[in-house]
């Protein structure tokens, strides 16, 4: 009953939703901003993470479950209730790897029914549901026939979407998939080879110009706030990113540019390509993800403020020992500077942590880094030293790159 209730209520909220994103109701120079909520393990981190988010995120796709061919099913451990108590539209996403030879349909509607169960029961403000599938162009006329199945399972209040790749632009079975769904999400960060990089802003604003030629329905895009580490190992390259592999072979830090991301989103502004009407990021920040954007900086771009970053040189000093950290606090990433110099005397004893290496020279302590350039993100800091002194003179810290 929960359930029927539920759907009648979310059947307003649709048609009001799809009367503010068509083309004809739409702002020229509005963007719905929503984000991905992409963790299987939610954490009490979790709210206030969404907390902070309002007045900025309209509504979050929460990843719910994954098939994988080896694996089976994996369920994400949402909070249901704090999406509840949220009250905020939220769709589904259901992530069918891309390595599965066959869709299992009926095995997928099973899930699908589920989930939609599931969520309406438990209060959620559930608005749609999403497949997540990453299958080659070749395959998409299958696709389209497990979405014909599938959309049957899809109550008619609620919206279905597919995330979808540049690749398929290039198909001409790309017009009969789009036919199917209510809304497309184009992804275009991650979707060449990783060494070419994350993202690239002539290629995402070229993707979505194109897309809106193809898509007769309205569309987002997928950008990144995120970033990844290449792992070099004897299989070849692997990918770290929300989740840590534990792996010690050498690995390049991969990130996506704010500037960058924001270039594209004036871009989109100045020449906004038809149909589209948000922008859904890639992912919800939360403190103990280290890859993710930090809050200060998804929020100045999704407000379109301006980015900075500002280093500050801090001493925690005890006695004749000292602690040598660097903060950012600025909003933007900034890269840690090569040397960091103190005025001391009589210094017995330090050591550098962090990349960097420590000498003394009878007046100065010196860290200068020992290993490739590393980005501190906006709110963070990082120890790169201790010493050991007689005397150490705070305000003589300065940076140099």
């Amino acid at each position: 009953m929960a359930a029927k209730k539920m759907l009648k209520t979310v059947a307003l909220a649709r048609a009001l939703l799809l009367c503010f994103l068509l083309p004809n109701g739409s702002s020229p120079t509005t963007f719905e901003h929503q984000v991905y909520v992409w963790q299987r393990q939610w954490l009490p981190e979790h709210r206030e993470s969404i907390r902070k988010t309002e007045g900025l995120i309209s509504g979050f796709r929460v990843l719910s479950s994954q098939l994988h061919p080896r694996t089976g099913w994996v369920f994400a451990r949402v909070d249901l209730p704090l999406l509840a108590a949220e009250g905020r539209p939220v769709v589904a996403v259901i992530r069918l790897d891309g390595a599965l030879a066959d869709l299992p349909i009926n095995q997928v509607s099973l899930q699908l029914k589920r989930t939609i169960s599931t969520w309406l029961d438990a209060g959620v403000r559930l608005t749609g549901i999403e497949f997540d599938y990453d299958c080659p162009a070749s395959a998409l006329a299958g696709y389209r026939a497990a979405l014909v199945r599938w959309r049957n399972a899809v109550p008619a209040p609620l919206t279905l979407s597919i995330t979808a790749l540049p690749s398929w632009l290039d198909s001409a079975a790309l017009d009969g998939l789009l036919a199917v769904v209510d809304q497309s999400v184009l992804q275009v960060h991650a979707v060449q080879q990783p060494t070419n990089g994350l993202f690239s802003v002539e290629q995402a604003f070229a993707w979505s110009l194109r897309w809106a030629e193809r898509s007769p329905s309205p569309f987002f895009l997928a950008l990144p706030a995120y970033g990844v580490a290449l792992i070099h190992g004897a299989g070849g390259v692997s990918v770290e990113s929300e989740t840590i592999l534990h792996n010690n072979s050498p690995r390049d830090e991969l990130h996506s540019d704010p500037e960058d991301v924001a270039r594209l989103i004036s871009k989109l502004r100045s020449h906004k390509p038809k149909h589209l009407v948000g922008l859904i990021w890639f992912r919800l920040p939360l403190e103990t993800d280290r890859r993710a954007w930090p809050w200060q900086t998804l929020a100045a771009v999704i407000s379109e403020r301006s980015l900075y970053s500002q280093l500050e040189i801090l001493l925690y000093q005890k006695g004749f020992s000292g602690d040598v950290s660097i903060r950012n606090t600025g909003n933007a990433p900034a890269a840690l500077p090569d040397q960091v110099v103190l005025n001391a005397n009589h210094c017995e004893a330090g050591d550098g942590v962090s990349g960097y290496r420590y000498s003394f020279d009878g007046e100065v302590a010196t860290f200068r880094r020992s290993d490739s350039r590393t980005m501190l993100a906006a709110g963070k800091s990082v120890q790169i030293g201790w010493l050991n002194c007689k005397k150490i003179e705070q305000d003589a810290a300065n940076d140099s790159n």
